[in-house]
């Protein structure tokens, strides 16, 4: 039979009004050399794109997407050397920060897909910066109620941790400063407003806001650092590395601190798991929990101020 079909393609060949030369397939673009099938590149990319954002894509041969990422990093850092009210985390910082984790997470995912995801149990599942970003807004995700079910875990968890540890130090217990509520008034752009008003506008930005911080913290802890951390440690064990890195980078003041941001961080970790590591139910969990948080929040001006009014007292 092969014969026969190798035959039958040679005359339809030869008969063809086009030339051979231009059938010829364009060959396929070999693997980079310095990529082994081990992955052993992968954490040094991801270093690189987490010092200097773009190096990772530099790294990997893509200059146009490094170009690209140290862009979207050093815009918001240029506008953040304007005038800021004094203390506070504004838009500014929200912008930077997502800029810098979504570009070492896709970086890191560049890596992985070069080498055929060789040596990870787990699958890639290949996400854009837009796609986790949009991911709480999507209906898939909120009505997925594994993403409830864990932050009701997370809940229980706050509670027991805030029954029987500390959360707050005396230092820490006045670090925010006053309420906006005992302010006298409140301005952004030359215009000034009641507390009140600055409260509900600060509010009103917290699904935006927190969909940023979601999806940065998401990509660099789980989509980056506990993908890595499993390689040795398992699931378990990676989820909970993972999760007390997350809690050791908000710098807790407390045992009780500590403890509840690792405990969510596992939870974040299981979810992206059991969910076949997609990290869209984790970013959107995390953007959930931060904004039923808001409400409160953003009664502390020194740092949940991200339209960044200037408070009178």
């Amino acid at each position: 039979m092969k014969p026969i079909l190798t035959a039958a393609l040679s005359l339809l060949l030869a008969s063809s009004p086009v030339a051979a030369e231009e059938l010829t397939l364009p060959k396929p673009r070999p693997p980079l050399s310095h990529f082994p099938a081990e992955g052993k590149w992968i954490p040094p990319v991801s270093a690189a794109a987490g010092v200097i954002p773009g190096l990772g894509h530099l790294v990997l041969g893509e200059p146009q997407l490094a170009a690209f990422s140290l862009g979207a990093v050093a815009a918001p850092l240029l506008v953040g050397a304007l005038d800021q009210p004094p203390r506070a985390f504004t838009l500014v910082d929200y912008a930077f920060m997502p800029a810098w984790g979504l570009q070492l997470h896709e970086a890191h995912q560049v890596a992985r897909e070069k080498i055929g995801n060789a040596g990870y149990a787990q699958p890639l599942v290949r996400q854009s910066p837009w796609e986790l970003f949009i991911a709480p807004f999507q209906w898939e995700q909120l009505s997925d109620g594994r993403i409830w079910s864990t932050l009701g875990w997370d809940l229980l968890g706050a509670l027991v941790f805030t029954l029987l540890l500390p959360l707050e130090t005396s230092a820490s217990a006045t670090d925010f400063g006053p309420m906006i509520m005992d302010a006298k008034s409140a301005e952004l752009w030359g215009i000034t407003m009641t507390p009140g008003h600055a409260y509900l506008a600060n509010v009103a930005v917290g699904p935006l806001v927190y969909a940023g911080v979601g999806a940065w913290e998401e990509a660099t802890f789980r989509g980056v650092i506990q993908n890595e951390l499993e390689r040795p440690l398992g699931p378990v064990g990676g989820a909970w590395a993972a999760g007390t890195l997350f809690s050791l980078s908000h710098r807790p003041t407390s045992f009780g601190q500590f403890a509840t941001r690792a405990w969510g961080g596992y939870l974040l970790g299981r979810l992206y798991q059991e969910s076949g590591y997609d990290l869209k139910k984790a970013v959107a969990a995390h953007a959930y929990w931060d904004t039923l948080l808001m409400p409160v929040l953003a009664l502390l001006p020194g740092r949940y101020n991200p339209l960044g009014f200037r408070f009178t007292f």
